[in-house]
C-alpha cells in the first residue's frame, strides 16, 4: 500500500487546499478544484492508497470557511471509502511534528518484540522515512538493520560500551551532533537493543531523547516468569564464579562482562572476551571439536558499517558467546569453563587446584541445579 501525507497546517483558503491536494495526489490538469471533482479523481485511483491529512486542527482554525470545508471533506472521504475498498483516509489534528512528539509522550519507550515486522511497524507509525535517520547499536541484529533500511530512513550506527555491550549515551550524543552539524538528515529515533539479556540503563538515553525530540524504540525479549528470570540471573553468577575459580581474579586471558552491582540480568547467553581475534578463533575451533557449545557474536552491520564503530568491531572480533538456558545445571557450566581452561593449558598439580572435582548437579555454591 502506498502512503501519501498531506499537511493542511498553514492552509488558509480553498485555493491553497486544492493546490496542495492536487500536487500530492497527482490529480490531472483538468481537476475542478472542488469536493465533487476531488471525489471523482479519488474513485478513479486503482492502487491501494492510504492518505493521511496532518494539521487538520490548524486548518480548521484558520477561518470559518475552512472549518466548514473540513466538515464537508470528512463526509466526502467517508463516502469515497465506502465506494472504494482500496482507499484509506486518516485525518490527524496535529501537524506531523506535533503528532510524533505526542506519540512519544504517550509511549516514552515504544516497545517492540524485535522482529523485522514489529520494528518496521513502529517506524511507520512514527512517520519515519526518506530524509530521516535512526540511531542503532553496533550490536543491533539484522532484523533491526533491515527494518530501518526498509523504512527509507538512514541508519546511523552508534558504538557500544566495552563493559556491557550496550549503547553509550555519550556516543549517541556524539553521533547526533555530527548529524545536526551536517543538516542533511532529520534525527527521529533511537532503537535500543538489549544484548545477551543485558538491559541497558536508560537514564542518559532518555535525557538525550527528550532534549532532541527522539523516539525511543525498545526491543523486548520473550516474557519470563520471575522464577525463570532469577534462575537465568544465577546462570550468569555461576559462570562468573567458575571463571574466577579457574583463572583467578584479574586474569588477562579473558574478560567477563561488567555490570553495576545493583543490576540483575536474566542472561540469554553469556559473553566472554579474549585477548585477540586469533586466540578467540583458535579457541572457538577447539571448543567445537570438543563438542562444547559456543558461537561467534552475530551483528547486522556490514563490514564498512562496523568500521564506523571501533569498539563494537573489536568486541565482535574477540568475543565468544557461551550458552545460557533454563535447562542448564552446574555441570553444564563447568564443562564449558573447563573446555576454555584446558585450551589455555592446565596448571601443574591440577588435582589440587580443581574446585570442581566431585561436583554435584545441585551444588548450591553456584546457585544453579
Amino acid at each position: 500500500m502506498r502512503n501519501v501525507e498531506i499537511n493542511l497546517a498553514g492552509i488558509k483558503n480553498l485555493d491553497e487546499f486544492h493546490q496542495e491536494v492536487s500536487e500530492k495526489l497527482n490529480f490531472p490538469e483538468y481537476y475542478g478544484r472542488n469536493l465533487d471533482a476531488m471525489h471523482d479523481c479519488l474513485t478513479d485511483i486503482g492502487e491501494e492508497l492510504e492518505v493521511v491529512f496532518f494539521g487538520v486542527k490548524e486548518c480548521r482554525e484558520s477561518s470559518p470557511e475552512m472549518s466548514e470545508y473540513i466538515d464537508k471533506l470528512e463526509v466526502m472521504l467517508e463516502a469515497v471509502s465506502e465506494e472504494s475498498d482500496n482507499l484509506t483516509f486518516i485525518l490527524i489534528a496535529e501537524n506531523k511534528e506535533e503528532e510524533v512528539v505526542r506519540t512519544m509522550e504517550m509511549n516514552k519507550h515504544i516497545a517492540c518484540n524485535g522482529s523485522f515486522e514489529s520494528i518496521k511497524e513502529k517506524l511507520e507509525e512514527l512517520g519515519i522515512g526518506d530524509g530521516d535517520c535512526v540511531f542503532v547499536s553496533a550490536f543491533a541484529g539484522s532484523e533491526v538493520i533491515d527494518a530501518v533500511k526498509a523504512s527509507g530512513a538512514a541508519m546511523i550506527p552508534v558504538d557500544i560500551s566495552p563493559d556491557n555491550f550496550g549503547l553509550e549515551g555519550r556516543l549517541i550524543d556524539f553521533a547526533l551532533g555530527k548529524i545536526k552539524e551536517s543538516g542533511a538528515l532529520n534525527p527521529k529515533a533511537i532503537i535500543v537493543s538489549p544484548v545477551f539479556g543485558i538491559k541497558p540503563k536508560m537514564e542518559v538515553i532518555d535525557l538525550i531523547s527528550e532534549e532532541n525530540g527522539l523516539a525511543v524504540i525498545l526491543e523486548e525479549g520473550e516474557e519470563k516468569s520471575s522464577e525463570e528470570a532469577e534462575y537465568m540471573a544465577r546462570i550468569g553468577d555461576a559462570y562468573r564464579l567458575a571463571f574466577t575459580l579457574r583463572f583467578g581474579k584479574g586474569s588477562t586471558r579473558l574478560w567477563l562482562p561488567r555490570l553495576p552491582k545493583d543490576v540483575r540480568t536474566a542472561w540469554s547467553a553469556f559473553p566472554v572476551r579474549f585477548a585477540d581475534a586469533e586466540k578467540r578463533d583458535e579457541l572457538y575451533r577447539y571448543l567445537l571439536d570438543s563438542g562444547i557449545d559456543a558461537r561467534l557474536p552475530r551483528q547486522g552491520l556490514g563490514t564498512e558499517e562496523m568500521a564506523m564503530t571501533p569498539v563494537g568491531k573489536k568486541v565482535s572480533e574477540t568475543m565468544l558467546v557461551l550458552p545460557a538456558a533454563s535447562e542448564m545445571g552446574a555441570k553444564d557450566i563447568v564443562k564449558v569453563v573447563d573446555g576454555i581452561w584446558e585450551f589455555f593449558g592446565k596448571p601443574e598439580a591440577e588435582e589440587d587446584l580443581n574446585p570442581f572435582s566431585a561436583i554435584a548437579d545441585n551444588h548450591t555454591e553456584y546457585g544453579v541445579r
